[in-house]
């Protein structure tokens, strides 16, 4: 919130201070600040004409193209109109394997070409984020690397989108899971949905859509024919997402019907969804089951191990007891064995000396 006294405002002097500062705390401010003045500028006697337009200017400019801006209002007005920035914001998180498209649809809802695309194996994208304004709403896209890309692990892959839920404040509003036209899906694909929920808990699922990609190759079918003959995989993930799909067609991007579309079909999501959007407690939640849940199971190994050796132990125990018998044993039949020894030599000599 940037609060201005139009009196004290020096022209175009602090205007670049302003710029300045603003430019220091975002990268771009234009889309994240309120500018608030601590009088009337209209009709004020008291106020330098020079200045009062160096104040419109600096309103204009850094006002978010979103909101009115309004003068004199009330903390309930200011409220409302952080209440309003609020909701015309609209976060998305890219989800999918390496190749279906997702740098491509970042590009298609931007409409401006910021992430990086290559027709390539490897995943060419870490955790990235990048702002536009789109139909009147700043949106906020995040990209994420491929699912199931070869060249790094699991664990990096989702270390990286985990980045992802505390860079997207408040939080995302839709999963889009980006799968494309013709996709075959290999075992590990099929439990894309379980992955995602596995990674985000449960409560992701409401939040989570399956954009279709090259849309351009249904050649004429409707998607909702297209699903309706894939097979049950498909179907099955679509389920899990609570039937929420869409589909672009990322070779025209000039056609930004698509983007409104699914725009108002996030809408439809976050309004049944109470207007909430993924939250860093919703995932702070899911972290601390999944770190209960590792933690468990490394007691129940940690368990079994003690109880592997105990048995390694009693096992080591018993085999010393049964040699230490045996040997009992063979120095009891050593010692009777000299016993008789020792008596036939005394009877030996017995014998001759008679």
């Amino acid at each position: 919130m940037l609060v201005l006294q139009p009196e004290l405002i020096s022209p175009e002097t602090d205007r670049h201070r302003l710029n300045y500062i603003l430019h220091s705390l975002s990268e771009d401010p234009h889309k994240h600040t309120l500018v608030v003045t601590t009088q009337l500028l209209q009709s004020d006697s008291c106020v330098d004409p020079a200045k009062e337009n160096i104040s419109q200017r600096i309103i204009t400019e850094y006002t978010n193209t979103n909101l009115e801006f309004s003068r004199g209002c009330s903390r309930s007005d200011l409220v409302e109109m952080v209440e309003k920035m609020k909701m015309n914001l609209v976060v998305f998180v890219l989800l999918g394997k390496t190749g279906v498209g997702k740098s491509a649809s970042g590009n298609t809802i931007l409409r401006k070409e910021v992430f990086k695309e290559l027709l390539s194996s490897k995943s060419v994208t870490s955790v990235c984020q990048k702002e536009s304004a789109v139909r009147r709403r700043l949106v906020t896209v995040i990209d994420t690397p491929g699912l199931f890309d070869t060249s790094i692990s699991n664990e990096e892959i989702i270390k990286e989108i985990a980045k992802c839920i505390t860079m997207a404040a408040p939080g995302p509003h839709v999963f889009l899971l980006v799968l494309t036209v013709g996709q075959r899906f290999t075992p590990e694909e099929k439990e894309v949905v379980k992955m995602i929920q596995d990674l985000f808990g449960e409560e992701s699922r409401r939040y989570t859509m399956v954009l279709f990609t090259k849309g351009d190759d249904l050649r004429g079918t409707t998607i909702e024919d297209y699903i309706k003959d894939s097979d049950r995989s498909l179907q099955n993930i679509i389920k899990q997402c609570g039937n929420r799909y869409h589909v672009f067609n990322n070779r025209n991007p000039e056609d930004q019907t698509q983007v409104t579309d699914l725009l108002e079909k996030i809408d439809s999501m976050v309004a049944v969804n109470g207007g909430s959007c993924y939250t860093n407690e919703m995932f702070q939640k899911t972290e601390r089951a999944l770190q209960e849940e590792q933690e468990r199971i490394l007691k129940e190994k940690k368990g079994e191990i003690e109880r592997e050796k105990e048995k390694l132990r009693a096992k080591h125990e018993a085999e010393l007891e049964k040699l230490k018998k045996m040997m009992e044993e063979e120095r009891k039949l050593l010692g009777k064995a000299s016993s008789f020894k020792k008596k036939k030599q005394f009877h030996c000599i017995t014998d001759t000396s008679l």
